[in-house]
């Protein structure tokens, strides 16, 4: 019964989750500033928004693994600025269900590093995921040769975020939701900055452009939170799963607001990007993680019970 609490939570968690990274992602479609800029502004937010959650007591600075959350905050540094520079030079759909491919990347990243049961009856879904992605990527008579950045960094957004959402998981063993956000916040903050400095991009925002950049880092930082939380009460798949709804609707959003269709190759593959996804969920067996442990008694975190949501302060 607690389970199922548990997991009933975690669906709510990453209903609110995938409405706020749609309003993010159209948010950063609209914004005509380099990639990196955006990202460095969004991380930069998010580390003031835990630092003020730590300030008030929502929070606690505390760490136990700093080494699973320093690759925590590496993959998912490098994911979002894959993900920023696709939704830039490709259809704001398309980059999105390049990017949901993780689930399947997390199912086999989770079997393989976090011994979470894969299952034979999953194969098939795995497949489903990986297929529709290239009849995404061939979508509209579009061949190999024509292929662009936006779509390989696409591609590669979905591996890279599936191998970050399994150290999610990992994470919460031993860590509170607020320091693993931190870490990914530090880490993408950090490798905006850099991005930035090196390429010599920066362009400098008016008003408004201050007031666009700062809501993507407010509805990225408050989305995300959400998304890490959902990831102790659901597994790697489950949670992916729940996730991918921000794909069909920010293909909407991309076709109300940037008037971008999409061809009827690319529809079928998300079709059966969401269907694997969905298969997925239905057949997870991951159980609730409880209060995270230090590394020392990482046995007696696997316990049923809710624990760190999302402005919850902990004890």
């Amino acid at each position: 019964m607690v389970h199922a609490r548990g997991r009933l939570f975690g669906v709510s968690v990453m209903v609110v989750s995938v409405l706020l990274f749609v309003t993010m992602n159209s948010l950063t479609k609209y914004c005509r500033f380099p990639p990196e800029q955006k990202v460095f502004v969004r991380m930069l937010v998010g580390v003031f928004i835990v630092a003020a959650c730590v300030r008030v007591g929502f929070a606690k600075m505390e760490f136990n693994n700093i080494g699973l959350l320093a690759l925590r905050g590496v993959l998912g540094a490098v994911s979002v600025m894959l993900y920023f520079y696709s939704i830039d030079h490709i259809p704001l759909g398309r980059a999105v269900f390049f990017q949901f491919t993780y689930p399947a990347w997390g199912a086999l990243f989770s079997y393989v590093f976090l011994k979470e049961n894969l299952g034979w009856q999953r194969a098939p879904a795995l497949v489903a995921t990986f297929a529709g992605a290239f009849l995404i990527l061939v979508s509209g008579g579009a061949t190999f040769g024509a292929i662009g950045s936006g779509d390989v960094a696409g591609i590669l957004c979905g591996l890279v975020s599936g191998a970050a959402v399994t150290t999610i998981r990992a994470c919460h063993r031993y860590d509170s939701t607020y320091m693993i956000f931190l870490f990914f916040a530090a880490f993408g903050a950090m490798l905006g900055a850099a991005a930035t400095l090196a390429g010599g991009t920066y362009v400098a925002p008016t008003v408004s452009g201050w007031v666009v950049l700062t809501a993507i880092g407010v509805f990225g930082t408050a989305a995300q939170l959400f998304f890490t939380a959902g990831y102790r009460y659901l597994d790697v798949p489950s949670a992916g799963a729940m996730a991918m709804f921000q794909a069909p609707l920010s293909a909407v959003a991309g076709w109300l607001f940037f008037k971008e269709p999409m061809a009827g190759s690319a529809a079928v593959g998300a079709v059966l990007v969401l269907s694997g996804g969905v298969y997925l969920a239905m057949t997870s067996k991951g159980e609730t993680l409880g209060a995270p442990q230090p590394p020392g008694n990482a046995a007696t975190a696997r316990t049923s019970g809710p624990a760190d949501r999302p402005g919850e302060k902990r004890k």
